[in-house]
């Protein structure tokens, strides 16, 4: 989770403000001058193309290196992320029978 200020920012946020067009929303209230702002949209755009659903689309290393010295290179929309995490409450399954909790390993 990352903090800034005094706001925490829930994972699969990120994803969510993307997909929806919503993602300069993650950045209200931190004190960055606009290129700073725009360099924290490039690494936000290349970690969700780190972690799409599907490996095959994926960069490879040294392609993300490559983003990440240049800012000339054409980076692909990301898809969706292999794993997001619901924010709210923990949910039940389906069958309202267990209760699955989501921790790091």
């Amino acid at each position: 989770m990352y903090v800034w200020g005094a706001r925490a920012r829930p994972h699969g946020q990120v994803w969510r403000h993307w997909s929806l067009g919503s993602v300069l929303q993650l950045l209200d209230g931190y004190p960055a001058e606009e290129p700073d702002r725009l360099e924290m949209l490039r690494c936000i755009h290349i970690g969700l193309l780190c972690v799409q659903e599907d490996p095959q689309l994926r960069p490879r290393m040294a392609s993300v290196l490559l983003m990440l010295r240049n800012r000339i290179v054409t980076m692909s929309p990301p898809t969706k992320p292999a794993f997001v995490v619901p924010t709210g409450e923990p949910s039940t399954s389906i069958n309202k029978v267990s209760v699955s909790d989501l921790e790091a390993r």
